[in-house]
């Protein structure tokens, strides 16, 4: 099992062989990765601020690729992830001095565990299992959720899409991390969209930027942090 090292930019052994018992049906799918409920059948080094009560979830690509292939979707994906985790930092240090925010978002920490050997390789991405009611708050191509009734759920939203557009201010314009779902402020698979296209397949580009803007509306967390004014130009 490894982690991501962003020093080194490549993956770390963090443990060696592990047990690991995984569903053989997907429970849920997104644009590339299918999602598999999984049981720990060892001890694994994973988030210690949120044990393991309600399983574990093995993410796998949908497509047949090559071993390289498949280690570089693996890595695009930990780039996205490492971006939005510092990102976040700087996000919720501003948050709590600006509002009175009663959530605080974070990203799940996951591991990439090598299932098989030789030309018959399957990378899996290993999360903890988010308990509750899962949203995607919004997309890589414009997809915002709609409002929820529910206050928490509301305002779970509204920082989603408070933080994609601060991500683009604080970047100077060029990158916006976006595709936030979860549960709660409890955040997983972000993806970013780039100038310079630099962070894989599911980078959108200027392309995506300008459709989060097309669909976003400015809520009281951007007005809060003073970015309702900041947007692109035409």
């Amino acid at each position: 099992m490894k982690v991501w090292d962003p020093s080194n930019h490549e993956f770390c052994l963090v443990k060696g062989d592990v047990l690991l018992s995984v569903n053989t049906s997907p429970f849920a799918s997104g644009g590339t990765r299918y999602a598999y409920h999984a049981e720990p059948c060892d001890i694994l080094p994973l988030d210690p601020c949120n044990p393991l009560k309600h399983g574990i979830i093995a993410k796998g690509s949908k497509k047949q690729s090559s071993r390289s292939q498949e280690h570089q979707l693996q890595v695009d994906d930990a780039v996205c992830l490492q971006a939005a985790k510092d990102a976040v930092d700087v996000f919720n240090t501003l948050l709590e001095s600006k509002t009175v925010a009663l959530q605080t978002p974070s990203f799940v920490d996951c591991h990439l565990l090598c299932c098989g050997g030789g030309n018959n390789v399957k990378y899996l991405s290993i999360e903890p299992f988010l308990e509750g009611s899962y949203t995607k708050f919004n997309g890589n191509e414009g997809y915002v959720a709609a409002l929820p009734d529910d206050a928490a759920d509301c305002e779970a939203h509204e920082l989603a899409q408070a933080f994609s557009h601060w991500s683009w201010v604080h970047s100077g314009g060029r990158e916006l991390l976006c595709d936030i779902q979860g549960v709660g402020a409890r955040w997983t698979d972000p993806q970013v969209n780039s100038i310079e296209r630099k962070y894989g397949r599911k980078d959108m580009g200027l392309k995506g930027i300008a459709a989060f803007f097309g669909s976003h509306r400015c809520n009281d967390f951007c007005r809060a942090l003073g970015i309702d004014k900041k947007w692109p130009v035409d």
